[in-house]
């Protein structure tokens, strides 16, 4: 993730109108069930909050190195 977030900052992809969404395909390795099944969707608000928390939090460590 700290590799990622460090080359949105060298493409200058961290100005105003431009925007990552780091969206969880769902627990494990399988993207299957997420792409065909049926999560319920307080699941995966769950996960994507808990995506978006990690990688804002991530992305503030990396700027204060």
């Amino acid at each position: 993730m700290d590799t990622i977030i460090m080359a949105l900052y060298v493409i200058d992809y961290n100005r105003p109108g431009c925007f990552v969404t780091p969206e969880p395909l769902g627990p494990g390795g399988n993207p299957y069930p997420a792409m065909y099944g049926r999560t319920a969707p307080a699941i995966l608000d769950e996960l994507v909050r808990k995506t978006a928390d990690y990688f804002r939090h991530r992305e503030i460590a990396i700027l204060q190195e």
